[in-house]
């Protein structure tokens, strides 16, 4: 059994990257981005995904994302972080909702602390 969804006696591939950077500005505060893509168009994490109903636009996820983020810690062993995230995908893959309409993209804001031991 091979994993290609258009051929199924062909291989299938995917494709996932990340990249991230963080600068200090003082030793209390720091800022961050990163950014990621994922492509698995032969469906072979994510299965077929396609909402549009139209069989010639099957493909597994194929989405991106971008966040941005800023950290503060007031002590040297916990912090406080806040982050903006967008989330895409292709135009047929409409896989989040919002309110009651299904979506391709998604914004979250993100708030978290924490202690390092």
């Amino acid at each position: 059994n091979k994993s290609g969804i258009k051929d199924l006696t062909a291989s299938g591939s995917y494709f996932s990257a990340l990249i991230a950077a963080r600068y200090k500005f003082t030793p209390q505060w720091s800022g961050a981005v990163r950014g990621e893509v994922f492509q698995d168009g032969d469906g072979i994490l994510t299965g077929n995904v396609n909402t549009s109903g139209n069989t010639d636009n099957d493909s597994g996820l194929k989405a991106f994302g971008v966040t941005l983020g800023v950290d503060y810690r007031p002590l040297e062993l916990a912090f406080i972080r806040l982050e903006g995230r967008y989330l895409g995908t292709d135009a047929n893959q409409k896989i989040f909702l919002n309110g009651d309409e299904a979506s391709t993209s998604r914004i979250e804001l993100i708030f978290t602390t924490g202690v390092v031991f």
